[in-house]
């Protein structure tokens, strides 16, 4: 999840009020009536959730609005980025790459890369596909600088206080930069966005720090090995064979066929619509009825029954611990398999567990980038991921 820090002044919340239904679960309709319950007590304006239970979707709903000036219903057919959940396509990603030989995790980058990446603070460190996909490369995320990775997409009103915020955060309307130009501008000394703080002393594979930038470079490796953009291989090898027809990474703002929710700071206070050059770790944008194919095939490879995607032991491969509670990209929590995700105005998550093959995400167009915020969330998710898991325990 990526961190903004947004500076903020006179708001706060007191957290979401635990709704008054029966505790007790027994069906569907049950689930449905507690989650309607909760979106009315909730800041949240809206979300999405589905459960999927031994390779079948079980459940699938949406609550709250995604305009609420409009008062326009959050629906399954929604669409928004889900942050860095993202980062389980470049997952995906790479296990079809090892699958089609075009490299293996134990690949240096710079034998893929036309121009090497030089860590000046551990001169003498080899950087292989596995310690990105571990977090583990020395390559980290500069605080100075990431926040100048984004860009308000053109044609909206910037007098709002939603703008604002993002103005006050380093964004700004821009043309975005390819996938090749954001790498050499930050791992190389000639680029803009160079700076010793874009890199550790650590050796590889010996210290954990989570980064968005190196995830995209692996995109980029991906890329480069496949002689393809990045969004045209998880197009071609991922969203086309689960038939997730409105998933991607380009908005498509004023196509009526795509129904995107506002994001929110607060339920009146939108954000205007933003993207990221770093795009392949937090910028796909989905909604429930394709997001639920995703984590259906998830599930169904890790019980050995799907080929959709590759064959059954790459499944295995991708749920397998490389280090530092990671495999690839995915985290490991005991028995749950598991990554979230978080930008201006998202918080998302996306869980399952490994031994009872059951799970669930929760889709969330609400801002979490304050302490106040993360405790209204904090709040929200713990109500709802109660309700999920006594729905899926039956």
């Amino acid at each position: 999840m990526k961190n903004l820090f947004l500076i903020v002044t006179g708001i706060l919340f007191l957290g979401c009020e635990k709704d008054d239904t029966p505790t007790t679960i027994t069906t569907a309709n049950d689930l449905t009536t507690a989650l309607e319950a909760l979106s009315v007590h909730t800041p949240i304006p809206g979300f999405t959730v589905a459960t999927v239970k031994n390779g079948s979707i079980t459940y699938q709903n949406s609550f709250g609005n995604r305009n609420e000036e409009l008062e326009l219903p959050y629906t399954n057919q929604t669409l928004q980025s889900i942050g860095s959940i993202s980062k389980t396509f470049i997952a995906v990603a790479v296990v079809k790459c090892i699958e089609l030989g075009l490299f293996d995790l134990e690949t240096p980058i710079n034998d893929i890369l036309p121009q090497p990446i030089n860590n000046p603070l551990n001169t003498n460190s080899e950087i292989r596909i596995k310690h990105l996909v571990q977090h583990s490369s020395g390559l980290v995320d500069n605080p100075n600088t990431i926040l100048s990775t984004y860009y308000l997409l053109p044609n909206q009103d910037l007098s709002t206080e939603g703008a604002q915020l993002l103005l006050d955060a380093q964004f700004e309307v821009r043309s975005p930069r390819t996938l090749q130009a954001l790498i050499e501008d930050y791992y190389y000394p000639s680029g803009n966005l160079y700076q010793l703080n874009n890199f550790t002393s650590n050796p590889p594979g010996t210290a954990y720090s989570y980064s968005n930038i190196a995830s995209s470079l692996t995109a980029y490796l991906i890329e480069l090995r496949a002689q393809m953009p990045y969004s045209e291989f998880v197009q071609t090898y991922i969203l086309e064979p689960l038939a997730m027809d409105q998933t991607g990474f380009e908005y498509h703002l004023g196509d009526p066929g795509y129904a995107y929710s506002n994001v929110y700071f607060e339920k009146n206070i939108p954000f205007p619509f933003y993207s990221c050059d770093s795009y392949p770790d937090g910028f796909i944008k989905t909604n429930n009825d394709d997001l639920s194919k995703f984590l259906e095939d998830m599930i169904k490879g890790n019980m050995g029954i799907s080929n959709t995607l590759f064959a059954p032991n790459y499944y295995q491969m991708l749920f397998t611990e490389t280090a530092f509670n990671h495999s690839i990209f995915w985290i490991l929590n005991g028995n749950t398999i598991e990554h979230s995700g978080g930008d201006p105005g998202i918080s998302c998550n996306l869980a399952f567990d490994k031994i009872k093959n059951q799970g669930y995400f929760i889709l969330t167009n609400y801002d979490v980038s304050t302490a106040e915020h993360q405790a209204v969330f904090q709040n929200f998710i713990q109500n709802v991921e109660g309700k999920l898991n006594q729905f899926l325990n039956l």
